[in-house]
């Protein structure tokens, strides 16, 4: 069994690394204008997705954790620019890096790499921290918009969640430094979520800002480290500064 697992784990590199190179040749071709941008979106899109779901099961989390960040960088876009081809070499190369080593970097590590890939949006500069990162997954499009410039205000970056599982299993391997989610999300509720990551010794204090117009009754018992926001822009504002204050930055590791 042991010698069929490291036989697919090499065969899923292999594949993987043929994926980059195909997908670095197709965005030079969209580059000098040989193919449609629409067509390579669509492509990296399908690829990103691709990569997300195979690192995990393989032994490769940080892999996995590119892909979703890649695929999220990718949320939206109408076209690709030069820039956003040139954020995906970034992300390319550090998928390649990583797989050539034959062996994920560990956690450690695989915060510093996440935290230096490209950013949908580029933090205010002179606001905040660049390095904070904060995990949102909000059901409603303009509060999540509204929530977003918010944080890009702030200096912080973000990245998205599709569900409650999601938001635990992001949680979990890509570590951000706080966490804003609606109450009711797909799967698992937010308010749940919640109550999970605050009974968890790794994630206990975490900050988790849950979006919701339920009362008081309805919310339950939360954790310390929840903070309830209602679904105003005075509300808003207080709740995103009270996370913010709760917020701890740890000296980056040095990855030498």
């Amino acid at each position: 069994m042991d010698d069929i697992l490291a036989r697919l784990k090499v065969e899923f590199v292999a594949d993987a690394l043929d994926r980059v190179e195909d997908l670095e040749r197709l965005l030079e071709r969209c580059s000098k204008g040989d193919c449609s941008g629409l067509e390579v979106l669509a492509e990296v899109r399908r690829q990103a997705h691709s990569i997300k779901g195979m690192g995990g099961s393989f032994g490769y989390p940080a892999v996995s954790a590119i892909g979703h960040r890649l695929e999220d960088y990718l949320s939206g876009l109408k076209e690709l620019s030069e820039r956003h081809i040139t954020d995906c070499y970034h992300f390319f190369d550090v998928l390649r890096e990583i797989l050539k080593e034959g062996e994920d970097p560990g956690e450690a590590i695989s915060d510093i790499v996440l935290q230096k890939l490209p950013a949908k949006w580029t933090p205010a500069l002179g606001d905040g921290p660049g390095n904070v990162e904060v995990l949102v997954a909000i059901s409603a499009r303009v509060l999540k918009s509204s929530v977003e410039r918010e944080l890009h205000n702030l200096g912080y970056r973000f990245f998205n969640a599709q569900g409650g599982f999601d938001v635990l299993q992001l949680s979990l391997m890509m570590r951000p430094h706080a966490v804003i989610v609606s109450a009711v999300l797909p799967n698992i509720w937010g308010l749940d979520v919640a109550r999970a990551l605050g009974s968890m010794e790794v994630t206990r204090d975490l900050p988790v800002g849950i979006l919701t117009s339920f009362s008081d009754e309805k919310i339950g018992p939360m954790p310390p480290s929840a903070v309830i926001i209602r679904e105003t822009v005075d509300s808003l504002d207080e709740g995103l500064a009270q996370i913010a204050a709760s917020i701890k930055v740890d000296a980056p590791v040095d990855s030498r």
